[in-house]
């Protein structure tokens, strides 16, 4: 069968609408567990780098040399970063505590706000959201 023929088009349409459609969608948004994320680490050149802050999950590949695999900032993608963000830290300990920014104070909550707004929102697109474990607690302390 040729590449070009009407059968093989149409296998082809049906395999990218199953794909398309194994994908989860809320609100219109691309949603990611924990798992799925992990897997846009930059470890797999054929995949686009993503990380999360405050569920929010953008596309960093434009900012492969700083995200990449080996990279300075490597430590932050395919999780939720927030306070690793916020604290300015890739200390294993502050990695750890990903999404939960309940414990932080006023000045790192104003200081990730900061940090989402003056450089994550303008360089990268969000690209979907990121479904926490509990999904309930997050939402209220992330507001999401």
């Amino acid at each position: 069968m040729s590449q070009s023929s009407p059968v093989f088009r149409m296998g082809c349409v049906a395999v990218v609408m199953v794909l398309f459609l194994s994908l989860t969608y809320v609100n219109g948004q691309r949603t990611f567990t924990e798992a799925e994320l992990a897997q846009y680490d930059g470890s797999d050149l054929d995949k686009p780098i993503l990380l999360s802050i405050k569920g929010r999950v953008y596309d960093v590949t434009k900012g492969k040399d700083f995200y990449g695999k080996g990279a300075a900032y490597n430590a932050l993608v395919g999780r939720d970063s927030s306070v690793s963000i916020a604290k300015m830290s890739l200390e294993p300990a502050d990695l750890a505590l990903k999404n939960d920014i309940s414990g932080l104070s006023k000045s790192l909550l104003d200081s990730l706000e900061e940090v989402i707004k003056e450089t994550y929102d303008p360089k990268y697109p969000v690209v979907g959201a990121l479904v926490f474990d509990d999904v309930s607690s997050q939402a209220e302390k992330n507001e999401l």
